[in-house]
């Protein structure tokens, strides 16, 4: 059986341990192992196919027939290369199948994670009710496979990307300089700049002077970006950073966007991955873009402050 409570034992040793079974020849093995270490830390396969089958210098179809064994161990939905692949994959495994789940999936899946479910009995002819519970059985499947092998969290210290505190009643931000550096062009160089070298060094000086002031730029615009954001959120959100989680209002990307004048996915970029130390703990910043709650009555509490 499988031990998912052993540390030591990483998603690979797992997946490596259990390919033993399958007899594979040399270039499989160089194939399985090159992909093993191209899945996230959910378990999804991050390189395209024809990429790994391009560097390893085998055929595509190859590849993909390594995949499929690598998809065929436990746990079940390893190697999806997409969410609708890795519940596919937990499906074909259940003992007993069931076809028209198996096939909302793969036919019609946008329809059905957004639950446009009217629609998808009318397309289907499947009854809504039946369309509710194939729902609420995926609900019990794994949508992130890797992670029933993660190693324990308690050694994982995060570092948060934004400080916020609050003193008598006023709420300060503060980027942390480590996510958010300066780069500096080297005085040396500066002079060498200034002074007529001669040609090559010349132009490969002012080729390499153009791309420290584009990535400076680029960092400088990225930090103001942040900056608007955090500034927009403390006002959205103020009486979260005064009052705790309970005050959380919903709030869109869409309204930040709108009101700063930038485009949706540059906030979405923006925030991704970003973590903000407030006074009730470490927060990602996209929790705090949460939905209205779908009949609250006020209609002004967030999902999240519902859920707290």
């Amino acid at each position: 059986g499988l031990q998912l409570s052993d540390p030591e034992k990483t998603l690979q040793d797992v997946l490596k341990q259990q390919s033993l079974d399958m007899n594979l020849t040399n270039s499989e093995k160089k194939i399985f192992n090159y992909l093993i270490h191209s899945l996230d830390s959910n378990g999804y396969l991050e390189e395209e196919v024809e990429e790994a089958a391009r560097r390893l210098s085998v055929s595509i179809k190859e590849a993909e027939a390594v995949l499929a064994k690598l998809q065929s161990l436990e746990p079940a939905g390893i190697g999806a290369r997409s969410l609708q692949e890795c519940i596919l994959l937990q499906l074909q495994r259940l003992p007993n199948r069931n076809e028209q789940a198996e096939m909302l999936v793969s036919a019609h899946f946008d329809a059905f994670a957004q639950k446009n479910w009217k629609a998808l009995s009318r397309e289907t002819g499947i009854p809504l009710h039946t369309i509710q519970d194939i729902s609420d059985d995926i609900a019990a499947l794994h949508p992130r496979p890797g992670l029933l092998f993660a190693r324990p969290e308690q050694d994982v210290y995060i570092e948060p990307d934004i400080f916020i505190t609050v003193k008598n009643g006023h709420i300060a931000a503060e980027l942390n300089t480590r996510s958010f550096p300066e780069i500096d062009l080297h005085p040396q160089y500066r002079t060498l700049l200034s002074s007529g070298s001669c040609q090559d060094t010349a132009s490969y000086l002012s080729a390499k002077y153009q791309e420290w002031r584009w990535l400076s730029r680029a960092l400088r615009q990225r930090k103001q970006t942040i900056t608007r954001i955090v500034n927009e959120l403390i006002t959205r959100q103020k009486d979260f950073f005064l009052k705790g989680r309970s005050a959380m209002k919903p709030l869109t990307l869409r309204d930040v966007a709108d009101c700063l004048s930038l485009h949706e996915s540059t906030v979405s970029r923006a925030i991704k991955g970003k973590t903000i130390q407030t006074p009730y703990g470490l927060f990602e910043m996209k929790l705090f873009f949460s939905a209205k709650a779908e009949a609250s009555g006020d209609g002004d509490a967030s999902n999240y402050a519902v859920k707290t």
